[in-house]
């Protein structure tokens, strides 16, 4: 079943809007310490519905339209104005970075694991890939937004050039004590070459960090690395995730 949704979310037109640079954010619990980032074109009711969201979260956050841009230098202003909004939050509420926890989904992992590396706050990554410029030009599920940059005349070095120290890869080194990422294979929307490329660098600059790896498209990655979060923020002392390979 799980497959067959991948396939039909592959075959979508992308969004018309893929300019606008703001997210949307959902205040919830004033206690609670965990920051949610959605996957893209994904809205909070049906992230609440999948239970991506746990009841008790601080904030959540609908990704703009143009954190997939076909320009380039929208797509990286989407990703520093989410991630400039979230930390302006944090800080706001005198929060102590290294008590929060921020979650982030498939595209909303980018985020969260940049503010992580700020903050050094601890971070779950689920279905997350190295590199956001390299998975504009071979990702399935990006197709659409490629052949629109393709036709503004925009190429992989404008990519690079704009997502220059802003991917995954290039923040793992300050995240917090704890920090998890949730990688699946045989996912179609993430390339293996990108699973496996973030998977090295994570075990070579952050000692501690945990991987579990599922095997499952990208759907069943979703809702399993969830269900793996979920049940560790439910703990009161914050336990340690175990995963076996499916």
């Amino acid at each position: 079943m799980f497959m067959l949704l991948d396939r039909y979310l592959l075959g979508r037109a992308p969004p018309p809007d893929d300019l606008t640079v703001s997210s949307r954010r959902i205040d919830g619990d004033g206690m609670c310490t965990t920051i949610y980032f959605l996957p893209w074109n994904t809205p909070f009711w049906l992230a609440r519905r999948l239970g991506l969201i746990n009841r008790s979260f601080l904030a959540c956050y609908e990704l703009a339209p143009a954190m997939l841009s076909s320009e380039p230098v929208l797509g990286a202003a989407a990703l520093l104005q989410v991630t400039d909004d979230a930390e302006h939050f944090i800080r706001e509420r005198g929060l102590f970075p290294s008590a929060v926890k921020l979650v982030g989904y498939s595209l909303g992992s980018y985020p969260a694991t940049l503010l992580a590396n700020r903050l050094k706050a601890r971070l779950y990554a689920v279905a997350p890939a190295d590199r956001g410029d390299l998975m504009v030009w071979q990702s399935p599920a990006t197709r659409g937004v490629r052949e629109r940059a393709k036709a503004k005349g925009f190429g992989p070095a404008d990519y690079a050039r704009a997502m220059r120290g802003l991917n995954p890869v290039d923040n793992l080194n300050g995240l917090g004590v704890g920090s998890t990422f949730i990688v699946g294979h045989a996912d179609p929307f993430v390339p293996e070459t990108r699973v496996r490329r973030l998977v090295s660098a994570v075990r070579n600059s952050v000692s501690d960090a945990r991987v579990i790896e599922l095997q499952g498209g990208h759907v069943s990655t979703l809702l399993r690395g969830a269900g793996l979060v979920r049940r560790e923020l439910s703990q009161p002392r914050g336990g340690v995730l175990v995963s076996h390979p499916a």
